[in-house]
């Protein structure tokens, strides 16, 4: 393909945004083809169904976990999960954070960000989700209080620093200071 042709010594990185539930045995053979280095952004952002139902992601663990294992087969890859989302609970976000822990990825873990124009945005009222109006980062909701989520937080952070990782894979936790700091280009 066009690949082999731009990079035929498998130099140049690729960035792809990839939704994990919607992978399926076709893309991951015209991946497994491409000879450049692959790096896969996959925002997992809940294990719980319902969770991802109310801010309009498709939701299939088994599908999620299947697929995210083939990525790491082919590339990078980097997961994203967000605390605080609206129908999470500590414990549910606790699973979710564990799970990903147990995969051959990169972690990203942040806040839930509440960024214009999305339907968690649309729905924040009545989903009476508390916001920075200026960095649109969560700071409570009806199952976070804002201790909560600072204590989460820092859980968040000691399990990260603790978790090993083999292969160069990173685990990250992003405060709201950090998803400022990049919103605002620093």
């Amino acid at each position: 393909g066009i690949m082999k042709q731009v990079d035929p010594a498998g130099e140049v990185g690729l960035f792809l945004e990839i939704d994990p539930d919607l992978i399926n045995g076709a893309q991951l053979e015209i991946f497994s083809q491409i000879p450049s280095r692959l790096n896969f952004g996959v925002g997992v952002q809940s294990l719980d169904p319902e969770v991802l139902h109310r801010v309009g992601c498709p939701a299939h663990p088994a599908d999620m976990e299947r697929n995210l294992r083939a990525l790491a087969g082919l590339g990078t890859v980097m997961v994203e999960i967000m605390l605080g989302l609206p129908g999470d609970t500590p414990d549910s976000y606790r699973r979710t954070l564990d799970f990903v822990l147990g995969l051959p990825t990169s972690l990203i873990v942040f806040r839930t960000i509440i960024a214009p124009g999305t339907e968690l945005w649309q729905q924040a009222d009545s989903l009476e989700l508390d916001y920075d109006p200026e960095t649109f980062v969560l700071n409570s909701s009806p199952g976070f209080s804002a201790d909560e989520l600072g204590r989460l937080e820092q859980e968040t952070i000691n399990s990260l620093a603790a978790a090993s990782r083999p292969n160069g894979q990173r685990v990250t936790y992003y405060s709201a200071s950090d998803v400022l700091m990049h919103q605002s280009g620093l």
